[in-house]
């Protein structure tokens, strides 16, 4: 394996790795370890190691890419890391506690964010801190070193559930999926938490949608059935029928520069203006998305390949 010179970012020292079969194999290291089948894995995508727990146990352990084991802790949760691994989220078995780690297993910034059942979260780029939402409207925000940047309570009078949410890549908006009144909206937000728009959705999907807020404030919403892009004012721009329903699940991303979604078989990538820039067909699915060091950049990962794409000008 060699990397591409077309492209600016080398894979083999900018992504972590990936677990497959009971395995984690580490780009840095190019060697593979074998991993136990009674507990659970993380990995910090584009950091280094990997984080082990057990499903219902007492302890979350860090190791390194080499498999030393850097810190064990008495944890009765379960680890979300960021992209870079330096902001490990630690949500309580019952959801409504979050405690806020770095990578070295201390406790930083807010410690722990108290609230009514944690339906989401989503992490900026490049660093950027990370977004919780909890079902009940509560919404924090924090920065790299879990300290808080805005709260946010949208509990309604009337019957409400929020569901999904998404940060932009420099963590200047978010968006908020959420149903109230037998409606699904979108409410987005600004660097404040402010409302800069709230959208109607055509129908109720009663889970979380996938998401993706660009830096200027645009919006893709990824779903069963349909792609929906936005400008920031909340005018359409774009609707995509899909052929066939798919999963819950779909790649909805912004790297920055452009979107990324999953139509069925295919990748679509859109620029701003939700302008089609590229059809990608045969890659097989289900995929996800890695960021990049430069925005004109992103990996996709399957289960047994990953792809590097660059929009070249």
């Amino acid at each position: 394996m060699s990397h591409d010179v077309r492209f600016s970012v080398n894979p083999f020292t900018h992504l972590n790795g990936y677990i497959n079969e009971n395995r984690y194999f580490a780009f840095q290291t190019r060697q593979s370890h074998a991993l136990k089948p009674d507990f659970l894995y993380q990995i910090p995508i584009i950091g280094r190691g990997f984080i082990e727990y057990e499903k219902i146990g007492k302890k979350v352990s860090y190791f390194s890419s080499n498999q030393e084991i850097l810190w064990q802790k008495d944890f009765m949760s379960y680890p979300k890391p960021s992209y870079e691994g330096n902001l490990i989220l630690l949500a309580s078995g019952d959801n409504n506690r979050v405690f806020l780690s770095d990578l070295n297993g201390n406790w930083i910034g807010e410690k722990v964010i108290d609230g009514r059942f944690l339906s989401d979260y989503s992490f900026a780029q490049n660093n950027g801190g990370a977004i919780l939402l909890f079902s009940g409207g509560e919404v924090v925000r924090l920065n790299e070193k879990g300290n808080r940047v805005f709260y946010k309570d949208f509990k309604k009078k009337t019957l409400s559930f929020y569901k999904s949410i998404a940060i932009s890549p420099n963590g200047q908006f978010s968006a908020i999926h959420y149903l109230n009144e037998d409606k699904d909206f979108i409410l987005l937000l600004d660097q404040a938490g402010d409302e800069v728009a709230t959208l109607l959705l055509h129908k109720v999907y009663p889970h979380k949608v996938f998401m993706a807020i660009g830096n200027l404030g645009n919006l893709q919403v990824n779903l069963p059935d349909s792609i929906f892009l936005y400008e920031k004012s909340g005018k359409l721009l774009r609707h995509i029928q899909k052929k066939k329903r798919s999963d819950i699940y779909q790649l909805s991303f912004h790297t920055g520069e452009y979107f990324v979604a999953s139509n069925v078989e295919d990748i679509y990538f859109f620029d701003n203006d939700a302008n089609i820039l590229k059809i990608q067909k045969g890659i097989s699915f289900p995929v996800r998305a890695i960021p990049s060091k430069s925005s004109k950049e992103i990996f996709l990962e399957t289960k047994n390949e990953i792809f590097q794409f660059s929009l070249f000008n």
